[in-house]
């Protein structure tokens, strides 16, 4: 009675001799490491009592047996550095059997060993034909939807949902001690042109959209490149599958310290537009302001994929603690492109931002004037915003005059009564 056969790593030649598979209760079949041809017979499936079998490093060709999905005592089943090809049965109880090294084919890329590449959804493991080797991440839902939908825009809805309950309940006179009551001059994000929603001028919007989108659409290619079935995928193979073992070795070194300092830096960095796109959010839920809530929405959907793409490309590249923070300084440099161009528009332009910020003031003081809850909060903006402007209030005058003379060439202001109540706005 053959139980257990171990010819492992003994140069043997041919192909697989179907009469092997007429020992019904053979538990262990090992043939790694040979230079066996031909295909796997399809008799393998007589081996009901199999629990590991072992057919890698060999020269096998053609497609993999749907039997093994029958073989319900097979625990572990290793195929790779073959060439075999096709769909590879699903195999769910080896998916779910807890072991890293239970199921592995040659289901990575790139694989131009393979006639055609070998689809295997239920392995662990994935090797390719530079015989690198990666656990098998298979997600229900792509990585792109979970990073665009999931966690930047449903999140925001459901904190601005929760807002809204928190708000109705302190209409009732409950829970006052948090009610909002911070300035809008000083949540704007006056360091990045995603201020200029709160402008008057429609160039300032476009500048906003194309901002947004520019680095929407950059974080989507890393994103993308974050996906370990993508086509243009990014993904490190760091995993080894030597001929001589039935375990895999992960070479990536990325302690629990790496990972804590990763999330250290990224919080440090992302935090002050965190804070500002919630307090924008809750802005626009006491004030009912359409412009703070896509103000917030937008900023925290740019956020939140920042920190979402940072950390899966981590997942995907890095192999070191000085990997991560390095990906990850590489990612907050993109989040930080809307501040950069806002320092290229006030080198380039400085009397329009200057005007820009003045429309700003303007625009959030008038929206706030009837928010009694506001508490005196200072603006954060400094001179640097106002690059040649020595004196400010004398630029609000000038601003403000200018408006209020095009307004009359234009007929709409005339009255006495509107020149003594624009002349209160302006003081």
């Amino acid at each position: 009675m053959l139980k257990v056969l171990y010819l492992g790593r003994n140069r043997l030649t041919g192909t697989i001799p179907t009469g092997l598979f007429n020992a019904q209760d053979m538990e262990i079949l090992m043939l790694q490491s040979n230079s066996i041809t031909g295909t796997i017979p399809t008799e393998v499936g007589m081996l009901n009592a199999v629990r590991e079998v072992s057919f890698s490093h060999n020269l096998l060709k053609g497609n993999i047996p749907s039997n093994f999905a029958a073989m319900e005592n097979l625990v572990l089943l290793h195929l790779h550095n073959n060439r075999l090809f096709g769909v590879a049965p699903e195999i769910h109880h080896l998916e779910s059997e807890g072991s890293i090294n239970s199921f592995i084919t040659d289901c990575g890329d790139p694989s131009f060993l393979i006639s055609t590449p070998l689809v295997c959804k239920s392995c662990t493991i994935c090797c390719n034909s530079l015989n690198q080797c990666q656990k098998n991440v298979e997600s229900t839902i792509p990585v792109e939807v979970t990073g665009y939908v999931i966690c930047s825009t449903l999140l925001p809805l459901i904190i601005t949902a929760l807002l809204y309950i928190l708000q109705y309940i302190q209409n009732r006179g409950f829970l006052l001690f948090l009610q909002e009551g911070r300035r809008s001059l000083s949540i704007y994000n006056e360091d990045s042109v995603y201020c200029l929603i709160f402008s008057s001028n429609r160039l300032a919007w476009l500048i906003y959209i194309l901002t947004g989108t520019i680095q929407a659409l950059i974080l989507y290619m890393f994103l993308k490149s974050s996906n370990f079935h993508d086509s243009e995928t990014d993904w490190k193979y760091t995993m080894r599958c030597p001929a001589n073992s039935l375990t895999c070795d992960d070479e990536a070194f990325r302690p629990w310290y790496g990972w804590a300092l990763f999330f250290v830096v990224t919080i440090l960095f992302l935090g002050s537009d965190f804070i500002d796109s919630f307090l924008q959010l809750r802005k626009a839920v006491a004030m009912a302001n359409l412009r703070f809530f896509l103000s917030g929405l937008i900023l925290f959907f740019l956020t939140m994929l920042a920190l979402y793409t940072s950390f899966l490309y981590n997942v995907a590249l890095a192999e070191s603690s000085t990997e991560l923070i390095m990906n990850a300084v590489i990612l907050l440099f993109i989040n930080d492109l809307d501040e950069q161009l806002l320092n290229v528009l006030d080198s380039v332009a400085p009397y329009w931002i200057a005007s820009r910020y003045v429309e700003i003031e303007m625009n959030l003081q008038e929206c706030s004037k009837n928010h009694e809850s506001e508490i005196e909060t200072p603006p954060r903006f400094t001179s640097s915003r106002f690059a040649g402007i020595r004196d400010l209030s004398s630029f609000k005058e000038q601003h403000a005059s200018r408006h209020t003379s095009g307004l009359r060439m234009l007929g709409i202001l005339g009255s006495s009564k509107m020149l003594d109540l624009n002349s209160e706005t302006e003081a």
